[in-house]
């Protein structure tokens, strides 16, 4: 009986230090994921503008 809980307080303990890597590692995806969506929208803001410039030089010439 003794053996069987210290295997299971062993197993226990692995699984709560795979939980914690798990958590590590989608804190870093999280944190990735949000500095590629501020990529994302600095580049279709920059996309815009430019648009938004072009469309006004056409217009001021009609």
């Amino acid at each position: 009986m003794a053996d069987a809980k210290k295997d299971l307080n062993e197993s226990i303990e692995a699984l709560e230090a795979k939980l914690e890597h798990g958590r590590q590692k989608l804190e870093e995806v999280r944190e990735s994921a949000g500095d590629a969506v501020e990529s994302l929208k600095d580049g279709a803001n920059k996309a815009w503008e430019s648009l938004k410039d072009a469309f006004d030089q056409a217009k001021s010439k009609f």
